[in-house]
């Protein structure tokens, strides 16, 4: 079950990313992928500013977050604990990860 749910809040953080996108109309999803890396979007952008780009690269935690804070609402802790640590975990600036995009973008 553990896996399970980890794999949803996977999808939740992509789907984050991809609800910025259109939101934004940053761009054109192009494709959903899984790889040994995790789950990723392959997206044509259509020349974001350095704001839109920070919100994408936010959106995925901020999706994990909020579902992790229903999560608690609906007395359902070890679920939004995965969610936190998903979202959390994907604010750190690993290479090539969320974070490291988002200190990039501020540094520009």
């Amino acid at each position: 079950m553990l896996y399970i749910i980890l794999l949803l809040s996977i999808v939740i953080h992509e789907l984050g990313h991809i609800l910025a996108i259109l939101i934004t109309k940053a761009g054109v999803i192009k494709r959903l992928h899984l790889s040994w890396k995790g789950i990723g979007i392959e997206w044509e952008a259509e020349n974001p500013s350095i704001q839109h780009r920070i919100i994408i690269s936010s959106a995925g935690s901020a999706a994990n977050i909020i579902v992790g804070i229903v999560l608690l609402l609906l007395q359902m802790p070890e679920y939004a604990y995965i969610n936190f640590l998903c979202g959390f975990l994907n604010l750190v600036p690993f290479l090539k990860g969320d974070g490291y995009n988002i200190l990039k973008l501020i540094q520009e």
